[in-house]
């Protein structure tokens, strides 16, 4: 059982109501409320079809466990076959204690609570910090490891050519080792923030959806028996401005809202019809499908 809960909302909505009245071709402002409340159900909709965060936001997914370690297990168990250990048995062990998350796509992870059942107390997990990429694109606020041990966090990210990317050099800097000290790399100005902690778990955020996996041959500590035992905090959005987000998502919230003004009650006399494809075409395109989420 899983459950997500925003923990901080969005500042802005990715489109603002000059655009929405735009494409209901609304010249007036009497109806701008509405119209606002419409493209806030729009873009909650939108991303409860596709499982995308589309602004950046904060929240909290849990699960009434972690998932087991199933290849030193059999498949059956009490005469029963277990299908869910089939599914997803691996060769490599990991995968059968992998974790995915709700919202894509991810940009951090802060950290995992979980109620120990040894001593019937909360811990937390912290991530193991990425090691350094060479013209890797990065964006302030991120962070590595680097060939010292200590954690390096990008303070400064100044593409070199305007709608570009910022990224990482094509060779290994000469990392500063003092604390706040600076490093100049690529379009990138790290800053040193001491030693790298080791971490407890390694995660994927170029996948959709996220994953995160215990590290390699450890184990998901064992948790009481009870509800909402494994809390799992993180970050997830294309950025914290409507140019980060897809146009695609863009043009499926103004058509929502339109559907929404134009279309107020539940039943009408009027013979409607379907935009052929035109919808379902962007959310199809947009959606984050996942055959084998997480199992417990």
């Amino acid at each position: 059982m899983s459950s997500l809960v925003e923990e901080v909302g969005q500042a802005i909505e990715p489109i603002d109501v000059a655009t929405a009245k735009s494409h209901c071709r609304v010249t007036t402002s009497q109806d701008d409320t509405l119209i606002k409340l419409y493209v806030r159900a729009a873009r909650e909709n939108l991303e409860e079809m596709t499982n995308l965060s589309l602004i950046t936001k904060s929240y909290r997914q849990t699960f009434d466990a972690f998932p087991f370690k199933s290849l030193d297990q059999q498949f059956v168990r009490n005469d029963q076959i277990d299908y869910g250990v089939i599914r997803y048995w691996n060769r490599l062990p990991n995968y059968a204690q992998m974790i995915k998350l709700s919202k894509s796509p991810l940009v951090s992870i802060e950290r995992i609570s979980y109620l120990s059942d040894v001593d019937n107390a909360w811990h937390d997990l912290l991530p193991t910090p990425f090691a350094w990429v060479a013209d890797e694109e990065y964006e302030v606020g991120d962070q590595v490891a680097d060939s010292h041990g200590n954690l390096q966090e990008v303070s400064l990210a100044t593409p070199a050519s305007e709608g570009e990317e910022p990224t990482s050099g094509d060779t290994t800097p000469s990392w500063a080792t003092l604390l706040d000290a600076t490093t100049v790399d690529g379009d990138l100005t790290w800053t040193c923030l001491g030693p790298a902690p080791t971490g407890d778990f390694l995660y994927d955020r170029d996948s959709m959806p996220p994953r995160i996996f215990p590290l390699s041959g450890a184990e998901w500590p064992s948790v009481v028996r009870a509800p909402n035992v494994v809390k799992i905090y993180f970050t997830a959005g294309y950025g914290e401005i409507p140019d980060a987000v897809p146009a695609r998502a863009l043009v499926a919230i103004l058509q929502i809202t339109g559907g929404y003004y134009e279309n107020r009650e539940t039943a009408t006399p009027a013979d409607l019809k379907k935009i052929p494809m035109q919808f379902d075409a962007l959310v199809s395109s947009l959606e984050i499908k996942d055959f084998a989420p997480t199992r417990g």
